[in-house]
């Protein structure tokens, strides 16, 4: 079962300098629309160069940076700041009211996703640059305790990035138990039955394996978390 989450559905949010584009609406009619389990924010950003935004937690979670381009400076209060070029995975857990900021380097635009995950624990963080290592198609970017790489989370939660060619294909598995988010960075692909174009996103359960077949060059995340049963996949019915 699947269903899917048109860009042009997302919420956009401007200011000067920079833009954000919003998955999960915490207001939203339909649990589905709030969030994805212990998944509860999917944000893209966009920054200027030398543009700073500030990020308040507003419940004890953990957050998953993950740079796509450019580069980016990011701020907790009272540690020495973070780098991070592109392909570099940042994991930063706080509680409710601890602010953060990024700062973006360089001159050329940031382009970063936002995960959040409910957690509450110790505020710790990582960070994980990767190099882009042949035709390798899938990476894991971040994941409980470091499990099958990545930097390491304490939420149940895997985040994975694939890069595709034009033409190509890749099975990503999903262990049984688990339900999967896929975003579509950019490109268009068919994703186990759903055809998605940038910007697009989908929930899938009782899926073993997504087949991800590239229809142009395309980039996308994959993010399993634990299938507690809960009612949280909807298409709009």
């Amino acid at each position: 079962m699947w269903w899917s989450l048109a860009s042009a559905e997302r919420q956009l949010l401007t200011w000067p300098g920079g833009s954000m584009r919003r998955a999960f609406d915490p207001d939203g009619a339909h649990p589905s629309r709030r969030e994805f389990g212990p998944l509860t924010a999917l944000d893209e950003l966009r920054l200027a160069p030398g543009t700073t935004t500030l990020e308040r937690e507003v419940a004890d979670h953990e957050t998953v940076l993950f740079v796509r381009r450019g580069a980016v400076e990011v701020h907790e209060r009272g540690r020495p700041p973070c780098h991070a070029g592109a392909g570099s995975f940042i994991a930063l857990t706080g509680g409710a009211g601890a602010p953060f900021w990024l700062v973006a380097e360089g001159f050329d635009d940031a382009c970063l996703v936002r995960l959040d995950f409910t957690c509450a624990t110790a505020p710790r963080r990582g960070l994980r640059p990767f190099v882009p290592r042949g035709d390798w198609p899938v990476l894991v970017g971040a994941s409980q305790h470091g499990a099958d790489g990545g930097v390491p989370l304490e939420s149940d939660a895997r985040v994975r990035w694939v890069r595709l060619r034009a033409a190509s294909e890749v099975h990503v598995r999903v262990a049984a138990g688990r339900r999967a988010w896929v975003q579509l960075l950019a490109g268009e692909a068919g994703v186990a039955g759903a055809s998605l174009v940038a910007g697009d996103g989908a929930a899938f359960e009782a899926e073993p394996a997504l087949l991800v077949a590239a229809r142009s060059d395309v980039e996308l995340l994959v993010i399993d978390v634990e299938d507690t049963g809960d009612q949280w996949l909807w298409n709009g019915d």
